[in-house]
């Protein structure tokens, strides 16, 4: 078990199962590796961490694999634990398909992202309408993070889905505290344990849900089956077989109505440019009784 506030991984190596060869480290089938909270184990240089099958790397602290290291974890042998991975990388021009520090998210961006922090961690999440995540998140900090154009490969664990059926994952981005917006792009490809999407904004926190958490984490969809969500800048609604919607009205949480639309909307998906709105909580009112509530970040 690993102690301390930080530690020098190459004096380490012989005592905790991992097996040094040049540019690669093995941890070996049926070792174990438990860091303790508080400890910080940094891997230094173009290192590749092999966690081979059958072996277990419990993280409650923080392991750095810096700006050259990565993981290449083996099925069922990914890292677990309370605590968190850390990979910095620095994009000065548009790129695609990389993997920074083998954190399971590949990533494609028609931007120049500048130094960008990648951050891994194994709690669940909960969001506010109490749907829980699969047991991975990966938080992406860009130096630059506007309008990015960005595609994302979320890749997972089939150890970590925490009891969700693995082709029933949509992916989600954080949105604020317990709050969780769908990607409306989200698909699953459960061949290759991963789930992908577009961002074609901003980049941030990510995991998978087994529901689709519409209108952005806590937004309750209130109806007669009438559901929706909103994403960049528009509202999506979803009408079932026999419903109708007439009145579209966007509410702030001062009581302004900000939109008053009359639609007719029957079975099918529909779709309302809403008007520029500034940061903050926001109503949208179908026939005066369907509510989507929604955050503009």
């Amino acid at each position: 078990m690993l102690k301390g506030s930080s530690l020098a991984l190459v004096s380490l190596l012989s005592l905790i199962g991992v097996s040094p060869v040049i540019g690669q480290m093995n941890t070996l089938g049926g070792t174990g590796i438990v860091l303790d909270a508080g400890t910080e184990l940094r891997v230094n240089g173009p290192i590749t961490w092999q966690l081979q099958a059958g072996s277990t790397t419990e993280n409650n602290g923080l392991i750095d694999l810096g700006t050259e290291a990565a993981f290449n974890e083996s099925p069922g042998a990914a890292v677990q634990g309370l605590g968190i991975e850390r990979a910095v990388r620095t994009f000065n021009a548009p790129f695609s398909m990389t993997e920074p520090g083998g954190l399971g998210l590949r990533i494609t961006s028609a931007t120049a992202l500048g130094q960008t922090i990648f951050l891994r961690g194994h709690e669940p999440a909960t969001d506010a309408s109490g749907e829980v995540s699969i047991a991975r998140w990966i938080d992406v900090q860009p130096g630059n993070n506007v309008d990015v154009q960005s595609s994302i490969e979320f890749r997972y664990d089939e150890a970590e889905l925490n009891g969700i059926n693995e082709a029933d994952q949509y992916l989600h981005a954080q949105i604020g505290p317990n709050l969780w917006g769908f990607l409306p792009s989200s698909s699953v490809d459960v061949v290759n344990n991963l789930v992908a999407a577009s961002i074609p904004d901003a980049l941030g926190r990510y995991t998978t849900f087994s529901t689709i958490i519409t209108g952005q984490g806590e937004n309750a969809i209130e109806g007669p089956g009438i559901s929706g969500f909103v994403h960049d800048g528009n509202l999506t609604v979803i009408v079932p077989n026999g419903a109708e919607v007439h009145a579209v009205r966007i509410v702030s949480a001062t009581g302004a109505v900000l939109m008053d639309e009359r639609v007719n909307w029957t079975e099918g998906r529909h779709h309302q440019a809403l008007p520029a709105l500034a940061a903050g909580a926001y109503t949208a009112m179908l026939n005066g009784t369907t509510v989507i509530r929604f955050i503009q970040p």
